[in-house]
């Protein structure tokens, strides 16, 4: 969420005019740290987890879900071609799902 927050301020004229020396990179990303799951450990079996990203997803950048992935101990990733609305109408990600809940046994 910090780096979101960052990216939005920093294309801002105020960021760019100089006028506040508060709203940093740094300060933002520990602002909202409380809020990443880069905060908190997995809650979950690392095999029960399936992340879905976008490689091209300019919201949600590759670097964010690559993080995640090794702070969950690398589960299972699917990347998408598409950004973050990708997902909604995505067969590859069906098919990924899927796949993920046979290996459970929940389908």
């Amino acid at each position: 969420m910090g780096d979101l927050a960052w990216r939005v301020y920093r294309d801002t004229g105020h960021h760019k005019a100089g006028l506040d020396e508060i709203l940093t990179e740094d300060n933002m990303r520990a602002a909202f740290y409380i809020h990443s799951p880069l905060a908190h450990p997995r809650k979950i079996a690392r095999e029960r987890i399936l992340i879905a990203a976008g490689a091209g997803d300019r919201i949600v950048p590759p670097e964010h879900p690559s993080a995640l992935w090794e702070h969950w101990d690398r589960p299972r990733i699917h990347w998408l071609r598409g950004s973050h609305t990708a997902p909604v109408a995505s067969s590859s990600l069906k098919r990924a799902v899927t796949l993920h809940l046979k290996k459970l046994d929940i389908l």
